[in-house]
């Protein structure tokens, strides 16, 4: 009786230290991302660093897919990044950068998995990190409160008319700008923020090419979308508003300053988010603008422009 005993404890004691063994192995292995490799395709970056539990250099980790496994010395180890060099000299990495492979500290080869099981295994681990991607980019639009962006446009008149000059007299007007903006979340997608535009027109006639200098105080709006599963770090944006500022045009002899407003306005936008808070973005809208503007003699020209515009810049959320 106490021999059964002592072999059904036995047996009780493998089987905890089995599941041990288990729990400890499959908690031991991390789903990576590669962020760059070198020329020579000896050392790479991961987004593993300190906190994830890579504490100091010289560490030496295994690096898998379901085909190929190589194993690497920790070189450079920051909070949350470092660069492993492979051990063996003669061998080059075998993966590809953005590519999303298994980190883990014990010296295994891929071979060692029941390839069914590791298989499984991995497929699991993309499930939980799409989650976790798609959880991050949904939740974007409120884990960043706020927004700045710098952008630049080229823009074209649809249709331009001064009060002084007969229409047939204007062939063109085209311009560039240059805008700095913030934008605070407002919940939802929703944004609102100030803003300064610096804009360049020059005004194409037959006979002359009159240059003007602008400068706008701007309350801009923008919505974001959600972005849809199959482009998932594209959000299309929607945006409007309004701008009140000071302009001075060059003539042959004299020169004209006025104020100005623009308004209305309609903006499509698409923005990249690239990670960290980074993103990039094109744009293209519409906007109608107004200007009344005074001779050094007293005479008022009036200014109505309604034109078309295409920009770039980069934004950074926090």
């Amino acid at each position: 009786m106490q021999a059964r005993k002592l072999s059904l404890l036995v047996v009780m004691v493998v089987v905890v230290m089995v599941m041990v063994a288990a729990m400890t192995s499959v908690h031991a292995y991390t789903l990576t991302t590669v962020l760059g490799v070198s020329r020579d395709e000896k050392s790479f970056y991961v987004k593993l660093g300190q906190n994830q539990g890579i504490e100091e250099e010289g560490i030496e980790a295994t690096f898998t897919n379901d085909n190929v496994s190589v194993v690497a010395r920790a070189m450079k180890v920051s909070e949350n990044y470092s660069q492993w060099r492979l051990l063996e000299p003669s061998a080059k990495f075998p993966f590809k950068k953005d590519q999303m492979i298994i980190f883990n500290f014990a010296l295994e080869k891929v071979w060692m998995f029941d390839p069914e099981n590791y298989s499984a295994y991995v497929a699991g681990l993309e499930a939980v990190e799409a989650q976790r991607r798609a959880q991050e980019l949904s939740g974007l639009r409120e884990t960043y409160r706020h927004m700045a962006s710098v952008r630049s446009f080229w823009e074209r008149d649809i249709s331009t008319s001064i009060s002084e000059a007969k229409s047939q007299e204007i062939t063109s007007r085209e311009g560039t700008d240059l805008e700095l903006l913030y934008h605070r979340s407002l919940g939802g997608g929703f944004y609102l923020g100030p803003g300064f535009r610096y804009q360049t027109v020059i005004t194409r006639s037959a006979a002359i090419d009159v240059p003007s200098t602008r400068y706008f105080l701007l309350l801009s709006f923008k919505y974001f979308f959600v972005p849809a599963p199959a482009m998932e770090n594209l959000f299309l944006s929607l945006g409007s508003y309004y701008g009140i500022g000071l302009s001075r045009t060059r003539l042959v002899s004299e020169a004209t300053t006025g104020v100005g407003q623009i308004f209305p306005v309609a903006n499509i936008g698409l923005e990249y988010y690239i990670r960290g808070g980074w993103g990039v973005h094109i744009e293209g809208g519409y906007e109608a603008l107004s200007l009344r503007e005074r001779f050094n003699d007293g005479e008022v020209q009036d200014t109505s422009e309604i034109s078309y515009r295409f920009g770039a810049g980069l934004s950074i959320f926090f």
